[in-house]
Formats: C-alpha cells, structure tokens, sequence
C-alpha cells in the first residue's frame, strides 16, 4: 500500500480540479487532519484548520507533509460557521491556547448545522447499499432533498438544515437543540430503514470525510465521492479507487430539489 500512496498522493492531492472540489466543502467549515485508525505510534491529528480556498489547502497539505507520503485522512465539519475557523498560528503550544477558547465559543459562531445519516459497512459494502436504499426510499416518498456520498467504507446521507421549519439552538449544553432532534430523526430511520446508522455522532463538533479526498485504512485507500441513488444495487467499491475516482470526478447532486422535509416529519413524528 506505501508504495500506492506515494505514486497516488502528489498525483491525486497536486491536481487543481481535486482541490477546487474539495475546497466546496472546507469554505467557512473546519479542516482536519486526522491520523487513520490503523496506524500504530503518537497521534498526530490536527484540528481546527482554516482552508477557505484552494492555496489554504494547497499549504496544509504541504505544511503537514501529506505531499511526501505522511497519512492522514481528510474531514470537514458539518458545521458552518459565520466567519470560518478563525486565524491561526502553527505554533502548537500558542495553537493549544486558542483551540480551547475555540472549543468552548466555537457553537455561538454556527450559522448552519446539516442533518446527517452515516452507514457504515462493517465490512459489508452489500449490506451497506442495502439499507442505504431503504432509507432513500423514505426520503424520496416524502419529496425530502438530499445529497449522497460513498464514505470509504460505507454511505453518508445529508440534508440541508435550510430545509427545515425553523433553525433551532446550537448550543451543546442546551437541552432542547438540533443535535437532538437529528438524533430522534436518526433513531427514526434505525428503527425503520438502516439497523447499521451510527446514531451516537450527534454534537456540535462532529465532522465527516472530505468529499473528494482519499480515506486510509490497513489494506486499501478509496475516495469518498458523491455517488447516484441509482448505482447503490450494484455499488461497485473498486470503482472507487484513486485512479478510477481521477477519470470521473462525478459532481455532487441534490435530490428532489424542490422537496422540503415537512412530510418525513410528519412520518417520523419529529416536532420541530
């Protein structure tokens, strides 16, 4: 595998239509760069990274030495925040000063909060397509936009919070907020569509895999792209390989655009 990643990083992480892919999902989010699980030795995960464009995330790569083979795996929140992740030094001493003022303040800057599903395989890709299906399922009878992503591993599902009724408290110590309602929405879709969702990664710092980037684990590498609803019957994991994800590039789309969320609310018997 080392000698995949040193071919794959520079070629895959040096292309500019990579970057202004992913840059679509770091603007005004935090960046992350996170050690894979496999990996034995310290932990050399950063978080809190401002990459707002392109030469941001061109320079973290580089500065963290991604270019030369070190592995991380890319995430992004799925918060929003007004002004992005503030300015930072890279002085890891002065960096942890202002990483805990950050972690304590950082709810009050969100401005946006997306719903969202995680479908992990469990080493059951088949599986994992199956249940992602049901839950499309559900949302395409109820009319409800949302995105889809091959994780590396598994599926992810978003929905946009703008397409809820109303925006609700981001606050994580508040006891009525919107980590609370996704999670009942979450337990909803467990109960009736997917045994598989994770339905404990509710809070306010919660981030997921870049799109378009390249997720690490013991024995392969795979690109976590935006897939169609259609190609879940026969997902095809190979198909999501650095070389072959290289050729495509598929664009992220918004499923039932013109649908709101007011019938699978109705459905689940989630009060907003």
């Amino acid at each position: 595998m080392q000698q995949t990643l040193n071919k794959h990083y520079p070629t895959y992480y040096n292309n500019l239509r990579i970057l202004y892919q992913m840059q679509k999902f770091t603007y005004r989010r935090e960046f992350s760069l996170i050690k894979p699980k496999h990996l034995k030795g310290p932990d050399h995960s950063t978080r809190y990274l401002k990459a707002h464009n392109v030469q941001s995330i061109q320079y973290l790569l580089d500065r963290f030495k991604i270019m030369e083979g070190k592995q991380f795996n890319l995430y992004t929140s799925l918060a929003v925040y007004k002004n992005g992740i503030p300015n930072q030094t890279l002085n890891m001493k002065e960096r942890k000063i202002q990483n805990a003022a950050w972690k304590q303040d950082h709810w009050k800057h969100i401005i946006e909060y997306d719903f969202f599903l995680d479908i992990d395989s469990g080493g059951d890709i088949k599986e994992a397509a199956k249940q992602t299906s049901n839950i499309l399922q559900l949302l395409e009878e109820t009319m409800t936009p949302y995105t889809l992503r091959f994780s590396g591993e598994g599926f992810h599902i978003l929905v946009p919070e703008t397409e809820f009724p109303k925006q609700l408290s981001y606050d994580p110590y508040g006891k009525e907020t919107i980590y609370h309602k996704y999670r009942e929405l979450c337990l909803f879709f467990k109960d009736n569509a997917a045994p598989l969702l994770d339905d404990s990664i509710y809070d306010s710092q919660r981030q997921i895999k870049l799109p378009y980037s390249i997720a690490l684990y013991k024995d392969k590498e795979r690109v976590c792209l935006p897939i169609n609803n259609n190609n879940l019957e026969d997902f095809n994991e190979e198909l999501m390989t650095p070389l072959k994800a290289f050729q495509t590039l598929p664009q992220e789309i918004v499923f039932n655009p013109l649908g709101s969320t007011h019938r699978l609310l109705k459905l689940s018997r989630v009060k907003w």
